[in-house]
Protein backbone atom coordinates (compact mmCIF):
# COMPACT_ATOMS: atom_id res chain seq x y z
CA UNK A 1 0.00 0.00 0.00
CA UNK A 2 2.78 2.42 0.83
CA UNK A 3 4.45 2.18 -2.58
CA UNK A 4 1.28 2.65 -4.62
CA UNK A 5 1.61 6.34 -5.40
CA UNK A 6 5.34 5.98 -6.18
CA UNK A 7 4.66 3.10 -8.59
CA UNK A 8 1.83 5.05 -10.25
CA UNK A 9 4.10 8.05 -10.74
CA UNK A 10 6.91 5.92 -12.21
CA UNK A 11 4.40 4.12 -14.43
CA UNK A 12 3.07 7.46 -15.70
CA UNK A 13 6.51 8.66 -16.79
CA UNK A 14 7.59 5.29 -18.23
CA UNK A 15 4.40 5.13 -20.31
CA UNK A 16 4.95 8.67 -21.54
CA UNK A 17 8.65 8.48 -22.36
CA UNK A 18 8.95 4.89 -23.56
CA UNK A 19 5.46 4.17 -24.87
CA UNK A 20 6.61 2.45 -28.08
CA UNK A 21 8.93 -0.02 -26.38
CA UNK A 22 6.81 -0.93 -23.32
CA UNK A 23 3.36 -0.93 -24.89
CA UNK A 24 3.17 -4.70 -25.28
CA UNK A 25 4.00 -5.21 -21.58
CA UNK A 26 1.51 -2.73 -20.18
CA UNK A 27 -1.51 -3.92 -22.12
CA UNK A 28 -2.08 -6.91 -19.84
CA UNK A 29 -1.59 -4.94 -16.62
CA UNK A 30 -4.05 -2.29 -17.79
CA UNK A 31 -6.71 -4.88 -18.54
CA UNK A 32 -6.11 -6.44 -15.12
CA UNK A 33 -6.51 -3.00 -13.51
CA UNK A 34 -9.80 -2.41 -15.33
CA UNK A 35 -11.05 -5.88 -14.39
CA UNK A 36 -10.19 -5.49 -10.71
CA UNK A 37 -11.70 -2.00 -10.56
CA UNK A 38 -14.85 -3.22 -12.30
CA UNK A 39 -15.23 -6.23 -10.00
CA UNK A 40 -14.70 -4.28 -6.79
CA UNK A 41 -16.78 -1.25 -7.79
CA UNK A 42 -19.71 -3.03 -9.46
CA UNK A 43 -19.90 -6.66 -8.42
CA UNK A 44 -18.65 -6.30 -4.83
CA UNK A 45 -21.55 -4.17 -3.57
CA UNK A 46 -24.03 -6.15 -5.69
CA UNK A 47 -23.07 -9.52 -4.24
CA UNK A 48 -22.86 -8.08 -0.73
CA UNK A 49 -26.44 -6.83 -1.13
CA UNK A 50 -27.51 -10.29 -2.31
CA UNK A 51 -25.83 -11.82 0.74
CA UNK A 52 -27.57 -9.42 3.12
CA UNK A 53 -30.90 -10.12 1.43
CA UNK A 54 -30.48 -13.90 1.60
CA UNK A 55 -29.43 -13.73 5.27
CA UNK A 56 -32.56 -11.62 5.89
CA UNK A 57 -30.50 -8.76 7.30
CA UNK A 58 -31.99 -6.11 5.01
CA UNK A 59 -34.06 -5.66 1.89
CA UNK A 60 -32.18 -6.08 -1.38
CA UNK A 61 -32.58 -2.53 -2.68
CA UNK A 62 -31.80 -0.90 0.66
CA UNK A 63 -28.64 -3.00 1.04
CA UNK A 64 -27.64 -2.24 -2.56
CA UNK A 65 -28.15 1.49 -2.04
CA UNK A 66 -26.18 1.40 1.22
CA UNK A 67 -23.28 -0.43 -0.41
CA UNK A 68 -23.08 1.99 -3.34
CA UNK A 69 -23.26 4.96 -0.95
CA UNK A 70 -20.07 3.72 0.75
CA UNK A 71 -18.15 3.19 -2.50
CA UNK A 72 -16.95 6.84 -2.90
CA UNK A 73 -15.80 6.86 0.73
CA UNK A 74 -13.72 3.72 0.18
CA UNK A 75 -12.18 5.25 -2.95
CA UNK A 76 -11.22 8.43 -1.08
CA UNK A 77 -9.91 6.53 1.96
CA UNK A 78 -7.85 3.96 0.11
CA UNK A 79 -6.69 6.54 -2.43
CA UNK A 80 -5.14 8.73 0.27
CA UNK A 81 -3.89 5.95 2.52
CA UNK A 82 -0.77 5.16 0.49
CA UNK A 83 0.64 8.68 0.88
CA UNK A 84 0.45 8.55 4.69
CA UNK A 85 1.86 5.03 4.87
CA UNK A 86 4.82 5.87 2.66
CA UNK A 87 5.48 9.02 4.72
CA UNK A 88 5.53 7.03 7.96
CA UNK A 89 7.81 4.36 6.48
CA UNK A 90 10.25 6.98 5.20
CA UNK A 91 10.29 8.69 8.61
CA UNK A 92 11.02 5.35 10.23
CA UNK A 93 13.81 4.46 7.80
CA UNK A 94 15.44 7.89 8.10
CA UNK A 95 15.00 8.05 11.93
CA UNK A 96 12.83 11.15 11.76
CA UNK A 97 10.74 11.68 14.88
CA UNK A 98 7.09 11.39 13.93
CA UNK A 99 4.15 12.16 16.20
CA UNK A 100 0.79 10.46 15.87
CA UNK A 101 -1.53 13.08 17.31
CA UNK A 102 -4.77 11.21 16.74
CA UNK A 103 -3.71 8.21 18.83
CA UNK A 104 -2.94 10.02 22.08
CA UNK A 105 -4.18 8.02 25.05
CA UNK A 106 -3.72 10.62 27.79
CA UNK A 107 -6.88 11.47 29.72
CA UNK A 108 -7.44 15.19 30.14
CA UNK A 109 -9.91 16.09 32.86
CA UNK A 110 -12.33 18.77 31.73
CA UNK A 111 -15.36 20.32 33.38
CA UNK A 112 -17.64 18.08 31.33
CA UNK A 113 -15.90 14.88 32.48
CA UNK A 114 -15.97 16.06 36.09
CA UNK A 115 -19.68 16.85 35.85
CA UNK A 116 -20.55 13.48 34.37
CA UNK A 117 -18.66 11.61 37.09
CA UNK A 118 -20.99 13.07 39.69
Amino acid sequence: MASTWICVLVNYFVEGWFSQSVDQYYMDSFSILITVAFIFAIFGPLFNAILKYRCKMDSFFHALMENYMWTPMFIIFFGGLSMHLSWSLMCYLLSIDMQWGATAKVLNLTKQSLLTRG
